[in-house]
């Protein structure tokens, strides 16, 4: 079993000097004592990409936003940032291994492009889903929709 916010709250903490030093603002909104079936090792993992991913292409003064939400008896971890985005056209490969979007690589150049591949394994290795939608303004929101993980208390 894995208490969301604490897991959250300590990926968040390592990515402090970032936030900081690229005037991002990061927020937590998980509410306390959300419990789900999982490996925490490996959610940590994955919620780190997804962190780093935004802050690394996030705007200067710009925001990420992590939530978690219960829609119907799914609950759905969401971590959406105000970045450039991902165009369209790449959208369908953004999880392939060593893929990079090359209009974003400005803002990111030493990335290997497996990232996301790891936030898949991992999401897949929970029965889980990941979906790309669209953020804040231009940006990017994953949201990983977990069924039958839930432990409420």
């Amino acid at each position: 079993e894995v208490n969301l916010k604490p897991l959250i709250d300590s990926v968040i903490e390592g990515y402090k000097g970032l936030a900081l030093k690229k005037s991002i603002t990061i927020t937590n909104k998980c509410a306390d004592h959300v419990i789900i079936d999982g490996d925490s090792n490996a959610l940590s993992i994955m919620l780190s990409n997804l962190i780093g991913n935004a802050l690394n292409y996030g705007h200067h003064k710009g925001v990420v936003n992590v939530d978690v939400i219960f829609e119907q008896e799914k609950l759905v971890l969401s971590v959406e940032d105000n970045g450039p985005g991902i165009p369209e056209k790449d959208r369908a490969r953004i999880f392939d291994r060593f893929y990079r979007v090359l209009e974003n690589q400005q803002y990111s150049p030493t990335g290997s492009g497996l990232g996301l591949a790891i936030v898949k394994s991992i999401v897949e290795l929970h029965d889980a889903e990941i979906v790309l939608v669209d953020g804040i303004n231009s940006g990017v929101k994953f949201n990983i929709i977990f069924t039958n993980k839930l432990r409420r208390s």
